[in-house]
């Protein structure tokens, strides 16, 4: 039997273990979309949530210097809003270091390959530098508190620092991956089979979360 028939096989399988273990009522989908969109926090964690906000704060006000005027609002907002999402950035090299020390390092230490526009040089590389980028031709641009913001961030935007990344990503397979997939019949099958177990489980919570929705 080939490697792809095995693939799709083990595949074929899963989904049918899901659908058992949904349609049995063992897993309440619906319960769960509902506790994700709150954020899945219950009165036995609200103390603890709490104590990890002020101590996101705290790793906040270590970087709000460096931070851009424009970023520094959407992270003081959505350490409430996204804490997750603020506290991953915290983490992430973009919130270590400035552009301009970046390109400042030997060449195979920065890793950035071009640099942005002056005014971003002497910031840490926050959500506005990325989310905010070239409003005009993203498709899910929107008014935001007072700035033009789009949510999903492309390689075109990654090109401001990053342009011989973004070159080398673009002869790649992984930068043709999604049409690859939806012109796969095999794949595009287990996608509505997928949609449509979730759907009968989940009911209305569930249909706007299922895949390419």
């Amino acid at each position: 039997m080939s490697r792809l028939r095995v693939a799709v096989l083990a595949l074929f399988v899963c989904a049918l273990m899901l659908a058992s273990v949904l349609a049995s009522g063992a897993y309440d989908v619906t319960a769960f979309l509902q506790a994700s969109s709150m954020g899945g926090q219950t009165s036995e964690t609200a103390s603890a949530a709490e104590f990890a906000a002020d101590d996101l704060m705290q790793e906040i006000k270590k970087v709000l210097p460096r931070v851009s005027p424009k970023s520094a609002m959407c992270i003081l907002c959505h350490s409430r809003v996204t804490p997750g999402i603020v506290a991953a950035w915290l983490h992430s090299k973009h919130a270590q270091v400035t552009v301009r020390e970046a390109w400042s390092k030997p060449p195979l230490e920065r890793e950035i390959s071009s640099l942005p526009p002056e005014e971003f040089q002497d910031y840490v590389v926050g959500c506005y530098e990325c989310h905010g980028l070239n409003p005009d031709i993203h498709a899910d641009t929107f008014d935001h508190f007072g700035q033009r913001v789009h949510v999903i961030v492309t390689p075109n935007d990654c090109r401001v620092c990053h342009a011989v990344e973004v070159e080398q990503y673009q002869r790649s397979t992984k930068a043709h991956a999604y049409y690859n997939l939806v012109k796969n019949p095999v794949y595009m099958m287990l996608v509505k089979a997928a949609n449509l177990v979730g759907e009968e489980a989940g009911g209305e919570a569930a249909i706007n979360v299922t895949c390419f929705k």
